[in-house]
């Protein structure tokens, strides 16, 4: 877990919760979730996850609507924040990812 700190980006889908050891992640500038409708909300560490720059968040509909409501809070200080609902069937999202950027998923 000690070299995990460096990462940049993190992808996770299928999962019932967000496990709270991705704060640990002190380096994180995007964080991906995707397809686990079971997730209902976002650690509360999240906030300290300064140098996060981009969120995206598709196929969660509990944790859209609280990202858009009462966790609006935990991601005010990201710059981008993407949030697709399920029934979306454009997602104009560009990403443009560095050779340098360090990049885990987890499924």
């Amino acid at each position: 877990m000690k070299n995990l700190t460096a990462l940049e980006e993190l992808r996770l889908g299928g999962f019932n919760s967000l496990p709270e050891w991705i704060v640990e992640f002190i380096s994180l500038k995007k964080i991906t979730i995707l397809d686990s409708p079971n997730i209902t909300y976002l650690p509360h560490r999240i906030r300290n996850l300064t140098t996060l720059k981009k969120i995206r968040i598709k196929g969660c509909p509990i944790l859209i609507d609280r990202c858009r409501r009462e966790d609006a809070c935990k991601i005010a200080h990201i710059p981008r924040v993407k949030l697709v609902d399920n029934w979306s069937k454009i997602d104009t999202t560009t990403t443009v990812t560095p050779t340098s950027t360090k990049i885990m998923d987890f499924h």
